[in-house]
Order: C-alpha cells, then sequence, then structure tokens
C-alpha cells in the first residue's frame, strides 16, 4: 500500500475515534419526575433549535445549557450537526428576528442541575463525568 493511502487510512481511523470519544463527553439530564428513559436524537435537536416547545404532555421545554466547555461543544456538534459559532449565530437570527429565544446558559453544572432539578420540563446536559443526582439521565437513540 502507498505511503499516501496509509496516511489517509490512519487518519480515517483517528477521525473515527475522535468522533466516538465525543459522543461519550455528556450526558443529557431532565428533572426526576420526567416519564420516558430515552430520547431521539431528532427530539433533542428540535428541542435546542427552538422547534420543539412543549413535551408529549403538553408541558413546556425549558432548555438549558451550559455556557461553555467540551461537553457543550461535542453536544452541539453531534446533536445539533453546527458547529457552536454557527449555534450562537442560528440563535441571535432567531433573538433578533423574533422568532425564539435561545436555551438558558449556565457557568457550572452546579447550577444546571439545581435548575432542572427545580423544574419540571427542564432539559440539559452535563459531563459524563458529573454525577447526575436527583435528575434522571436519558439514553440518546438516533
Amino acid at each position: 500500500m502507498c505511503t499516501h493511502k496509509k496516511i489517509w487510512l490512519i487518519s480515517g481511523f483517528v477521525f473515527l475515534l475522535a468522533v466516538q470519544i465525543l459522543a461519550g463527553e455528556y450526558q443529557i439530564v431532565v428533572n426526576a419526575s420526567f416519564e420516558n428513559q430515552t430520547i431521539t436524537e431528532k427530539m433533542l435537536k428540535n428541542i435546542f433549535l427552538g422547534k420543539q416547545t412543549k413535551w408529549g404532555n403538553g408541558q413546556r421545554v425549558l432548555p438549558v445549557m451550559l455556557q461553555e466547555g467540551e461537553a457543550r461543544n461535542a453536544f452541539i456538534k453531534n446533536i445539533i450537526k453546527k458547529t457552536p459559532i454557527a449555534f450562537k449565530n442560528y440563535w441571535n437570527t432567531a433573538l433578533f428576528t423574533g422568532r425564539g429565544v435561545p436555551p438558558v446558559a449556565f457557568e457550572n453544572e452546579e447550577d444546571l442541575i439545581h435548575y432542572i432539578q427545580k423544574n419540571p420540563g427542564a432539559i440539559g446536559f452535563i459531563s459524563e463525568e458529573t454525577s447526575a443526582e436527583n435528575v434522571k439521565v436519558l439514553q440518546i437513540e438516533p
């Protein structure tokens, strides 16, 4: 095999490995009273883009996120399918045109978890290694 093909093959493997690692950098958390155990990627994307504003039971969805960090960047890349800058621009445009309000952003995971604990319709994400006490962790379905 020629050197160029080996480099491309190794690069592709490293890329796939990085995607697998990024996918595990966050966990989806909701209020402990939430009925379901899973959520689809499409539903998550629609919630965080403001396209789904109510749960199946009619309760208002309250999306929250972190202001910065690896978990935030991985979530935006893997679920929203945008770069963090494109996500910010999406919400700036929506806010300016009156089409929506971006998810509430917290400086730290402790405050985000506390908000979710207190608000039944809330959904957010935290780092994989963070303890999700008194909230429910949802499994993501493709």
